[in-house]
């Protein structure tokens, strides 16, 4: 298939689309309420027909948020529609308010395109954060413990010959993926493993908030999570600036470890201004003298190195007689 994981993570994608348009949106109603207040007074005039839709918009409204409310918890486009019944319910509520009064004290105007302003932050800044919550589970967060542990006694319990050893729960999109590693006996055949593993994958799979299990086998349990990301990311981090440090000891022989051990914003800041003193090239300069000085201590002229097969040449003669002599 083309989509071999599934579509469900194009949910959670839906409604952080729905929520760039309605911040959009809300900026434009801020935007133009702020012209109003500019331009001065303007006259608002309000009918019974209009006073009678919007009501009857807010109670519809309000019976469409309790049901997509109730059943949010298994979808995100429902949040997102409750999301939206709420708002239309508060902006209606505050356009009914705002605007009747306005109408009712010519005087103070300004209530309706201030209550606009109002209303329009609270919709861009509500929408943030749904859309924060939806990018968060596109990018695996972890689970809540409450499920962690659910899952955890499910394991745990399933077979007395099979040992938790390490459980991995994050979103999938709205959905949780579950990982686990458990630990059999060595003398266990292949086949048992399996069909034991796959029963475990089953039961966890029939959990409502679990999309995908996958079941893990292993004979002996492990010191460490060898997929656990902080340390993953910590022994990266270790090696790089190993990796530095032996670059900096090359470039600057003889130079003292401890003199170099800076953050890489000060190492920029400390080689911009070594460029710009015009004492960097001098350095590098004096560093590769010191390199090829220390290189010829080392190592002995040509001459003796060809010196020495010659000398040894001449002298086994002499010592071979010398030795027939003693012989």
């Amino acid at each position: 298939t083309q989509y071999p994981a599934g579509l469900s993570r194009l949910e959670p994608i839906g409604v952080i689309l729905c929520a760039s348009f309605m911040g959009m949106a809300a900026l434009e109603l801020i935007f133009h309420s702020v012209l109003q207040l500019i331009s001065g007074y303007h006259n608002l005039w309000f009918s019974i027909l209009s006073i009678t839709i919007l009501v009857t918009a807010i109670i519809m409204k309000i019976i469409l948020y309790i049901f997509c409310s109730a059943e949010s918890k298994y979808s995100g486009s429902l949040l997102a529609l409750a999301e939206d019944h709420r708002n239309d319910v508060l902006t209606n509520t505050m356009a009914l308010a705002t605007g009747f009064t306005a109408h009712l004290y010519p005087t103070i105007w300004w209530m309706d395109p201030l209550g606009a302003i109002l209303m329009s932050i609270y919709i861009a800044v509500s929408w943030f954060f749904i859309a924060k919550e939806q990018v968060e589970m596109l990018v695996g967060r972890a689970a809540d413990p409450e499920l962690v542990e659910k899952l955890k006694r499910i394991a745990k319990g399933f077979h007395r010959e099979m040992k938790l050893d390490i459980i991995r729960v994050y979103h999938f999109g709205t959905r949780f993926l579950v990982e686990l590693e458990m630990v059999l006996p060595k003398d266990k055949t292949v086949k048992w493993a399996h069909d034991r593993s796959l029963k475990l994958q089953k039961l966890l799979e029939q959990q409502e908030d679990v999309e995908r299990a996958y079941v893990h086998c292993d004979y002996k349990a492990r010191q460490y999570d060898e997929h656990d990301w902080e340390m993953i990311r910590q022994n990266f981090q270790e090696k790089s600036r190993r990796l530095r440090d032996v670059y900096y000891s090359y470039q600057n022989p003889g130079c003292d470890e401890e003199s170099h051990l800076l953050t890489p914003s000060e190492e920029k800041v400390d080689v911009e201004q070594q460029r710009w003193d015009g004492k960097f090239v001098a350095h590098e300069e004096a560093a590769k003298t010191k390199s090829r000085k220390k290189s010829r201590k080392m190592k002995p002229p040509l001459g003796e190195l060809k010196a020495v097969p010659v000398a040894v040449r001449l002298a086994s003669p002499v010592m071979k007689r010398s030795q027939e002599k003693d012989f």
